[in-house]
């Protein structure tokens, strides 16, 4: 059920004049797209082909809703329709014969690619070769040429058909030890839609859901030098406009979450978590995943190119989100009127509304109704209650100032200017209901997300979302308290953190470790180490990589033959980090046993190199046995490579 705007009503609007706050956006007098929510399958089906009629052509797209600015992209429409954002979606079942007949109305040859036959000996080539071979299926239109292209469905899964003005396309791009698509940025980043192939049978009850990507260079100026115009859409919207998703508690959901666009996303799902049945890529393989392969997470790192199948439950009622967890694709920044003005409009710093005015971007909302008369959980009398302060202090990144998370210790508060980077570790016990009254003594307000705890939706930390209808969390305004109450249900890894950014409250140092241990245990930091990798505060580049809030972080001591923890907590604003532990210039041996708090299947707990990927959103556990004494060191670095952060590390 959809309970935002409809997408007929941004169709139908009369387009928006050019005004003040639009100044600067690369506009259009075309027509406006549609937002495609990818239900309703287009063309024909007759006798097992599809016939399909596509136009490429110049459009206005409105993210931000009727009344917001228009930015001018390239679409695909179907005759007879507007044209939408994302493309048509074309859905069959495997073995249908597809027939699609497109005309090039742009001014320009463009180039089509992803609407080919799929031959199942695809999988077996490799992402690279089955690359190549995609990008030599590549079909040119010139301008205001019209094409006959037919292909068959000989293998299900999700994929994308996608097209790019020759004149800017370079074919596959080659990154370090892989190739990637030549996805676009610029007006043809709209210039994607969905094919999604149903293995026989009856066609999944599913919802698939599109990501998108505009980027225009940046220009210069005063407060922002070169900073890149960029806006992200899921399903041709930006939040708040974007669907809101209706379910009941016990639903199983399925959706199928495309990225075609030439940018990373972590999709992180609030207050629950979902399996990964199918991973794909490359346009060109979709991969089933057995049972024992399926992660559970909360958090999911999508490169350009990449899709998967996701399945969850929501097993408590009220409201939620499903977003990247990229800060640069989930703020204000995103609305077009601020992307492209000359500097972002930081009339953010008087919010009225958190949930409509400080977000934006591929974020959805999801409403859980509760079961038939179930009513929402009671009261339960708390065990255990703690104090968390969020405090300021000042010149602590040069001239600005550093925030953070301090636990009451005693009877007295800390002092005002207390704080901590990372917050103050928060060790609960599984089952144990604890009480957590947050006092906010900032000069902004503040709401907390439990990242990865399985809370009640009032407490889950995102102001004006968070709650029912009837009850909405409120911001956590400067001089004021908030009080959580949790039990968290299962042990494991997680991370608490500010959900209301409107300046650089997060990398400023508002996050911190919360560490849930079964019953009867305690935290043992001699040989359970919390390792929260980071941004090393505002104004920085983002090269320089904080863990536990330093460059230079103090050395780990271990003692031989005592196996030991390592709980990896990745909260920077869009960073996406590589680790690896080193025995001299070899890479030693550790075992992963969980991720985002959840415990690994027993097969897959095996040794493997101390090498792994923690992006923005994700923790992971793993076990390392140091088996004789000597020195080591853990490497964090950025994805791409760049100037990583040393740990040292004595075995004893």
């Amino acid at each position: 059920m959809i309970i935002g705007l409809p997408s007929l009503l941004i169709a139908l609007a009369s387009p928006h004049g050019v005004s003040e706050k639009c100044e600067g956006v690369p506009t259009t007098n075309a027509v406006r797209a549609v937002a495609n929510d990818n239900r309703v399958p287009a063309g024909e089906l007759k006798d097992g082909t599809l016939t399909l009629r596509l136009t490429m052509r110049e459009a206005g797209w409105y993210p931000d809703g009727p009344q917001g600015c228009g930015l001018r992209v390239h679409t695909f429409a179907e005759d007879g329709k507007p044209p939408s954002i994302p493309g048509p979606l074309i859905r069959v079942r495997v073995g249908t014969e597809v027939r699609v007949i497109l005309r090039n109305d742009l001014g320009e040859s463009v180039r089509i690619r992803g609407l080919v036959e799929r031959p199942v000996e695809w999988r077996t080539l490799g992402s690279a070769m089955a690359q190549l071979a995609m990008d030599s299926s590549a079909i040119e239109i010139a301008k205001g040429e019209v094409r006959e292209i037919r292909f068959r469905t000989t293998v299900p899964g999700n994929f994308y058909y996608w097209g790019r003005r020759t004149a800017g396309d370079t074919a596959w791009q080659r990154r370090p030890g892989r190739l990637r698509p030549d996805l676009a940025s610029d007006e043809d980043g709209q210039l994607v839609g969905a094919l999604i192939v149903d293995p026989p049978g009856t066609p999944a009850n599913d919802r698939v859901f599109v990501l998108t990507h505009t980027r225009y260079p940046g220009t210069r100026s005063t407060d922002q030098p070169d900073r890149a115009r960029e806006v992200n859409g899921i399903n041709g919207l930006s939040w708040p406009y974007t669907e809101r998703i209706s379910a009941t508690v016990g639903d199983t959901l399925q959706w199928r979450v495309l990225n075609p666009a030439n940018t990373s996303h972590v999709m992180h799902l609030h207050g629950f978590y979902y399996r990964i049945l199918q991973h794909g890529g490359v346009s060109a393989y979709d991969s089933v995943l057995t049972p024992a392969e399926q992660e559970k997470v909360v958090s999911e790192f999508m490169a350009p190119n990449r899709t998967m199948t996701i399945s969850w439950i929501p097993e408590r009622a009220g409201n939620w989100l499903f977003h990247c967890h990229f800060l640069v694709h989930m703020s204000a920044a995103q609305r077009v009127a601020h992307a492209f003005g000359d500097s972002f409009a930081r009339e953010s710093a008087a919010h009225a509304d958190h949930a409509e005015d400080a977000m934006a971007g591929p974020i959805i909302g999801i409403s859980v109704r509760p079961r038939g008369t179930q009513l929402a959980r009671g009261g339960v009398t708390p065990r255990r209650r703690l104090r968390l302060f969020a405090d300021e202090r000042a010149r602590v990144f040069g001239d600005r100032p550093g925030l953070g998370f301090v636990l009451q210790s005693g009877e007295s508060p800390p002092r005002a200017d207390s704080i901590q980077i990372p917050g103050t570790p928060i060790i609960l016990t599984r089952g144990e209901p604890t009480q957590i009254t947050v006092i906010n003594r900032l000069r902004v307000g503040l709401g907390v997300h439990w990242h990865g705890v399985e809370v009640d939706s009032y407490f889950d930390g995102v102001p004006g979302v968070s709650g029912s209808p009837a009850r909405l969390a409120p911001l956590i305004q400067p001089g004021d308290s908030f009080v959580v109450r949790i039990t968290p249900p299962r042990a494991g890894t997680f991370m608490y953190h500010t959900h209301s950014e409107r300046f650089d409250e997060l990398i400023s140092g508002l996050y911190g470790p919360l560490i849930v241990v079964e019953p009867g245990q305690a935290w043992t930091p001699d040989k359970d180490h919390l390792l929260v990798l980071s941004n090393s505060g505002p104004g920085d580049s983002h090269s320089t990589i904080f863990v536990n809030g330093s460059a230079t972080p103090a050395p780990i001591e271990m003692q031989q033959g005592v196996p030991q923890r390592l709980r990896f907590m990745s909260i920077p604003a869009n960073g996406e980090f590589s680790v690896r532990l080193l025995n001299g210039t070899e890479l030693a041996t550790w075992r992963q046993i969980a991720r985002d708090g959840a415990n690994l299947s027993p097969s897959g707990i095996v040794d493997n190199r101390a090498q792994t990927r923690v992006d923005v959103g994700i923790t992971k556990d793993f076990v390392f046995s140091p088996d004789k004494p000597g020195d080591l060191v853990l490497e964090v670095d950025l994805r791409v490579g760049g100037h990583p952060t040393k740990v040292p590390i004595r075995v004893r």
